[in-house]
């Protein structure tokens, strides 16, 4: 059996770390909302989820959305969620530990670790060191 999230699992703070940075961009180059959408051929309201975080933009909604900000797929492969986000979803991240088959807990505690990691060596790029 191959463990995997379901492709409507809940917001992440991964997703809403990367909506974060398509957000900045936007605002940095001057682009309401309804702008951008218009400029990336993508409806308002799957723009909004996506700087939301609050669902997974198809491939073809999110490349556009990159695109007319400029952006690549690398620009927010670094995007790290703020350590409030990791909190809020604590109780998340425990029923899916529950729900890991045991044979499997050895994988999830290395991605977690490995998680961690790049989490401070992004709050360390941050400050320089």
């Amino acid at each position: 059996m191959v463990w995997m999230l379901p492709a409507s699992d809940p917001v992440v703070p991964r997703r809403h770390a990367m909506g974060r940075e398509i957000q900045e961009r936007r605002r940095l180059l001057g682009l309401t909302q309804e702008e951008a959408a218009t400029a990336a051929g993508v409806s308002v309201g799957a723009w909004r989820s996506t700087e939301a975080g609050t669902r997974r933009p198809r491939p073809q909604t999110f490349a556009a959305i990159l695109d007319t900000l400029g952006l690549t797929p690398d620009d927010l492969r670094h995007a790290v969620p703020e350590p409030e986000q990791l909190e809020e979803y604590r109780d998340d991240l425990r029923r899916l530990v529950d729900d890991v088959p045991v044979d499997l807990a050895p994988l999830l505690l290395e991605v977690a670790r490995l998680l961690v990691a790049g989490h401070r060596a992004a709050g360390d790029e941050g400050r320089g060191g």
